[in-house]
């Protein structure tokens, strides 16, 4: 699942996943800390199923639950949130959730700046296993080495600035009955399609189900993104 982050690059990378896997919609998430949104489909331009905030889909063949989060969840009611979704997920008895994020390029450390497509990883504590970080780090990945200051401490917002939600999934990981990971990259707000992916290509990767040799496993854009591309060329006919 996506938080509601800068650039949008985990909406991005999960939509590319849902239109490349064999996904079925099965319902829609509805909660008080989310705000409303409902439109034509995203994904599948034949569906006559809306898109709205929280999307769940299934992909039978991989096993794998898919949340796709499009609206932001409110800042007073986020901690509620995370538990109530904590606890639908254990009830389903769900292993595992990674979480696509992106953080503010305006805030990266001086080491970050050398690699701007550098992904990075980050497991609660709690959830640490040590054949998972070494997954990850084979995979390219880098560990996320959270920024100090010795004059002044720093707050969620300041250590995974514009993840949205991403530090109370973190924080509250222990309510989970699974392993939680998340993985991200710094990025600005614009077209970041290309963003969208690379961490898509790396999230199933990841998972186990990324094979370059299978055709039909190479991403797919969904048909919403067509969009972008006519505004784009609309823009260029003016000069």
């Amino acid at each position: 699942m996506p938080t509601v982050s800068i650039g949008n690059v985990g909406q991005l990378s999960l939509d590319l996943i849902i239109a490349t896997l064999p996904c079925e919609q099965i319902g829609s998430i509805v909660h008080k800390a989310v705000v409303p949104l409902f439109g034509r489909n995203a994904l599948r331009k034949s569906s006559r199923k809306p898109t709205t905030a929280i999307d769940v889909f299934v992909c039978k063949e991989h096993k794998l639950l898919l949340i796709q989060v499009r609206s932001s969840v409110v800042k007073r009611y986020r901690h509620r949130f995370v538990e109530d979704l904590y606890s639908w997920l254990s009830s389903k008895k769900v292993s595992r959730l990674l979480v696509l994020s992106s953080l503010d390029a305006v805030e990266r450390q001086d080491k970050a700046i050398a690699s701007p497509d550098q992904i990075y990883f980050k497991v609660p504590e709690l959830k640490l296993d040590s054949n998972q970080i070494n997954d990850l780090k084979a995979t390219g990945a880098r560990e996320f080495t959270e920024p100090s200051c010795a004059e002044f401490p720093l707050d969620d917002s300041d250590t995974y600035p514009g993840s949205g939600f991403l530090p109370s999934l973190l924080n509250n990981s222990a309510k989970l009955d699974g392993n939680v990971t998340a993985i991200f990259l710094y990025c600005l707000e614009g077209d970041n399609r290309p963003q969208g992916f690379l961490l898509a290509s790396f999230a199933m990767k990841l998972l186990g189900i990324s094979n370059e040799n299978k055709i039909d496993l190479r991403l797919k854009s969904p048909h919403s993104w067509a969009v972008l591309d006519e505004q784009i060329e609309s823009h260029l006919t003016m000069f």
